[in-house]
Order: structure tokens, then C-alpha cells, then sequence
């Protein structure tokens, strides 16, 4: 008995006196990494968490302080934008009665605390973060001895700037320790760790950025921290073909995949003049975050089109939505643009659409009278990258406008003029980023449009009249690839479509004459692959146009 105590004793005495040899031994480690120098050369390995497919983001929900809570009496202020844009500007531009005001209203006051603290938390999350782990050589097993972030970060820093030295490093038992089965706030709403990390089965942190290495979810930057391949010296091979998926909170990267824009700009407004078929205008604005001392602070090596357009309007041809392209549609519309929104309306007229005819085209559509149209892009946050999706609409209130080009309807011996009442069209889409400068938006739905018929009837006599004689509606499966480069010196990307057992075609390259203005050509190209043309369609359509984008 004597003996077994004597044991116990040596045991306990052991692992008390064990533990400030292990305190000692993390802070020699963290005092180590807090110097870039100490350990860049070492055998180690680093890696880069991902910040544009929200794996940093993810971290920080987990590892970043605590998301403010949104009170019962905040959630009564009805004059939340007011609130925000005070607490954004420090006031400035209101005098101290507006400022009252706003405050006074119920719940304003409380929700302006709580906004006070959600820019404060924004502020104070992690911007970059990388993991050091031992050299690894083949299937060497991962040891992770810490993970290292930094909040006051640029998005052009470089590794160097961002670890010499970080704002916080986790080392190996602190993220032991973080039971992924706890519970964190997230928008509100109480979640385990484990569903933030997309469901994963990893016990802890520090097995979950194991595997995430090891799977290769991360970016090996160890030649960068070692400073090689500065000057454009590069010793090791580049990987190829790394995919990450787009968020879909990036709606605006999915526009501009969409509509053929690569060029990032630096100023604030858009003007993109399209020859023959139309020209838009945009307001972008680079988001304003409060620093605590009442002065906005922006990040202006971020694009002001990172972010969506403030507003903007449009003047422009087509009908592309059920694959009918540019002036061949015979549909001009006059939209707002704010945001992913585009909302406005259907000019009764058909402008300049006979200039198709020179591309070869043949017209054999008409207009109608005033009407409405819209399309939207929107994520719906069902579960974790569930992509965004696209929904349009139109339809034109009046009469169809006679043409003078209707077409003979040779089996019943008559001119008729074609005119698309109406569409509708809803598209889940989702994209994806190959080695950064190759992106794909990939869509799949269902669109339908009905195509009315009208001719001159009694013609000859005293009761001819001008009125729709037949009407059809048409839908299916729909279904659309869109690609765009951004590295290249002369960006290209491509458009395919499908609907109605036809495709529509688009190509584009973009010449960049100086950094605020920019050359586009493009070619649109419709057939039926699967059927033959219906009467108010060509066999092929074949539309080219220059864009002319300036950046000011």
C-alpha cells in the first residue's frame, strides 16, 4: 500500500510540475512566430486560408469575438437606415435636432448601440490567416503549430505584411481544445461549430485544419514566405486547375461573369456605350466602415465594382432570356439598374432595329405598346453556398405596331406580323473560379414566352382590320454557360444558352486602350439545332458590336 501511494505521489507530482514546462514551452513557441524572421527560413511548411470563399470568415465566426446580439427594442426602430448611416458617418451633415430625432423614435437608441457594436465586431474580425505546420514531404503526416492571423490587412498585402508580425496566433492545444461541438451566434441564429465548417466529422479545430491541409484546400505559399519567386523568379512549378466555388454572397462577381465586365475599376462611375444596341450608366461606391473615431474608413485598393452599382440606368436592345439577341428582337427597354435589380420599361417602338438587316439578318418581328420588364439575381440561404438565382419577367400592354416587313405565311396565303406578349424565366445558377483568373457561371431552369401572331384580315374590302389571329406559348428547360478570364492583358469570355431546341452564342474580346477606358467586341449568333426555324425566326442570326467602356 505504502508503495501504490509513493506511486500516485511520483504521478500527480509529475503532472503538476508538467504543466508550466508546457506553459513555457507555448510561450517560447508564440514568442518565436510573433517575429517572421525567427521562423521563415525554418522547416516549415505555411499555408493560406482562403478569404474569397469564406473559409476565413468561417474561422472568425468561430475564433473572433463574440456577434453582438440584436435586442427586442432594437428590432422595434423602424429608422434603421438613419441609424446606420450616424453611426457609419459620426453625424456629419446633420445638426444635433436631426440627430435627436433619429434617436428618439422607439427603439432607435438601442439600435443604434447595437449597430454601434455590430461595425465595431466587423472591425475587429481577422482579414488574413495562415497556418504553419512542419515541412512536408510526400504523405508526411500534418502537425499544425499555429495558426496566425492578421486584422489590419490590405487586400494587396503580401505575406510579409500580414506576419511580421500577426495580430494573434493560436497554437496547437489551443485549437485542440475548440470542441466543434459548441455553439456559436451566427446572424442571429444559435449554430454548432461543426455546421459553420460546412457539417464537417472533426472533433476539434486543430483536426479540421489537419484535414483541410492535407486536402489541399489551402494555398502552400512557403515558397512566398521564403521570398521565392520575387522579381518573377519562380523555383517551384505552379499547380493548375485549383477550383474554388463563388459565394453567393458575391452576387456582383456573378453579374459581372454574366455580363462580360473583367476590367476591376478604380473609379466611381460606368458608362458603357454599345454600338448599335444601346448604353448604360453605373454608380459604384466603395463600402464606408466607422474606425470608432467618427470617420469612415475605406479600402481603396479594393475595386469600387467589387461591390454592386449604387444606381444606374440603361437604355438597350434584346430579348436574350429566350435566346432572341440584340436589334433582331425588335425589344428596346429603358431599366433603373440598383444593386443586382434591373427594373423599368418597354419602349413602344422598334428605335434602329432594321440596322440587323445589314448584319444579313431578316426582320420578322414587331413591337407593341408600353410594358414592363425586370430581372433580379438573388441568393436564397437555404444552406451554405446555394448559389444565386436569376429571375426575369416582361410583358407589353398594347396592341402589336403593323411592320413593314411582315412575312407571307405562304399555306395560308397572308402577311403576318410576330409579337412576343410576354416571358417569364427562373434560373438556379452557381460559379466557380479555376486559378483565380478563369471564372464560369453555370445556370438551369425554366423559361416560357408567348409569341402572338397578327395579319390583316378582310383586306380588299371595307371591314379590313389589323388583329391577332393566333397566339402560342412556348417553355422548357433552360440552361446557360458563361465564361470570363480576368488575368489575360486582353480578357475573353464566352456565352452559351440554350432554350427552345435552339442556342444563342455570344463572343467577346476586350482591348484595354488606358486604365479608365476599354474596347469590346463581341458576336451574338442564334439557330435551332433541333428543329427547324419557327415563322418568325431565321435560320441563323449573326449580330456583331463594339462596346465602348470608360471608367471615370
Amino acid at each position: 500500500m505504502t508503495r501504490l501511494r509513493t506511486v500516485i505521489i511520483v504521478v500527480v507530482a509529475t503532472m503538476v510540475a508538467a504543466g508550466p514546462v508546457i506553459a513555457q514551452q507555448n510561450t517560447q513557441v508564440k514568442t518565436l512566430l510573433q517575429r517572421f524572421k525567427n521562423w521563415r527560413y525554418g522547416m516549415v511548411s505555411v499555408y493560406k486560408v482562403g478569404d474569397e470563399d469564406g473559409s476565413v470568415n468561417r474561422l472568425n465566426i468561430l475564433l473572433g469575438p463574440k456577434e453582438p446580439e440584436l435586442t427586442e427594442e432594437a428590432k422595434t426602430c423602424k429608422q434603421r437606415d438613419e441609424v446606420e448611416s450616424l453611426v457609419l458617418t459620426g453625424g456629419e451633415g446633420m445638426d444635433e435636432k436631426e440627430i435627436k430625432k433619429v434617436l428618439s423614435a422607439p427603439g432607435c437608441k438601442a439600435y443604434e448601440k447595437y449597430y454601434t457594436q455590430r461595425t465595431a465586431w466587423e472591425r475587429a474580425q481577422f482579414k488574413k490567416a495562415y497556418i504553419v505546420t512542419n515541412r512536408r514531404t510526400g504523405n508526411d503526416p500534418v502537425k499544425v503549430i499555429g495558426l496566425l492571423v492578421q486584422k489590419s490587412s490590405e487586400s494587396y498585402y503580401g505575406i510579409k505584411d500580414d506576419l511580421d508580425p500577426p495580430t494573434d496566433i493560436y497554437l496547437e492545444n489551443q485549437l485542440k481544445s475548440f470542441d466543434l461541438d459548441n455553439q456559436v451566434l451566427v446572424d442571429g441564429v444559435v449554430k454548432k461549430a461543426r455546421e459553420v465548417l460546412d457539417g464537417t466529422s472533426s472533433p476539434d479545430l486543430l483536426e479540421y485544419l489537419s484535414n483541410q491541409v492535407v486536402q489541399g484546400n489551402y494555398e502552400n505559399v512557403t515558397p512566398e514566405a521564403q521570398g521565392i519567386g520575387e522579381e518573377g523568379i519562380q523555383f517551384v512549378a505552379k499547380k493548375y486547375g485549383n477550383t474554388t466555388g463563388l459565394t453567393e454572397d458575391d452576387v456582383q462577381q456573378y453579374i459581372r461573369i454574366s455580363e462580360g465586365l473583367p476590367q476591376d475599376y478604380q473609379n466611381n462611375n460606368e458608362v458603357i456605350v454599345s454600338l448599335a444596341d444601346g448604353i448604360s450608366y453605373r454608380r459604384y461606391e466603395r463600402t464606408a466602415v466607422s474606425t470608432g473615431g467618427g470617420e469612415p474608413e475605406v479600402d481603396t485598393a479594393r475595386p469600387t465594382n467589387a461591390n454592386l452599382p449604387k444606381y444606374g440606368v440603361e437604355l438597350r436592345y434584346g430579348l436574350e432570356e429566350i435566346n432572341y439577341p440584340s436589334l433582331w428582337s425588335e425589344r428596346l427597354a429603358l431599366n433603373a439598374l440598383w444593386g443586382s435589380s434591373r427594373l423599368g420599361v418597354i419602349l413602344p417602338t422598334s428605335g434602329w432595329s432594321s440596322l440587323a438587316t445589314e448584319f444579313g439578318n431578316t426582320q420578322t418581328m414587331t413591337n407593341g405598346g408600353l410594358g414592363i420588364n425586370g430581372s433580379f439575381d438573388f441568393p436564397i440561404r437555404v444552406i451554405d453556398a446555394s448559389g444565386v438565382f436569376n429571375m426575369s419577367a416582361s410583358y407589353v400592354f398594347d396592341d402589336a405596331a403593323q411592320s413593314d416587313h411582315m412575312s407571307l405565311n405562304a399555306d395560308l396565303n397572308r402577311y403576318e406580323d410576330y409579337l412576343v406578349r410576354y416571358h417569364a424565366s427562373i434560373q438556379y445558377s452557381f460559379a466557380v473560379k479555376i486559378d483565380k483568373d478563369f471564372m464560369f457561371r453555370m445556370r438551369l431552369g425554366g423559361t416560357l414566352y408567348g409569341m402572338e401572331t397578327w395579319s390583316e384580315t378582310g383586306v380588299g374590302t371595307d371591314t379590313a382590320m389589323y388583329k391577332k389571329v393566333d397566339d402560342q406559348t412556348i417553355g422548357g428547360v433552360s440552361g446557360k454557360i458563361e465564361f470570363m478570364t480576368t488575368g489575360w492583358s486582353t480578357p475573353v469570355g464566352f456565352t452559351l444558352s440554350y432554350f427552345d431546341e435552339a442556342i444563342l452564342g455570344k463572343a467577346w474580346l476586350q482591348v484595354p486602350v488606358v486604365d479608365q477606358f476599354a474596347l469590346r467586341l463581341d458576336a451574338s449568333v442564334f439557330t435551332p439545332i433541333f428543329r427547324d426555324a419557327r415563322a418568325w425566326e431565321n435560320d441563323a442570326v449573326v449580330i456583331p458590336s463594339l462596346h465602348l467602356i470608360f471608367n471615370f
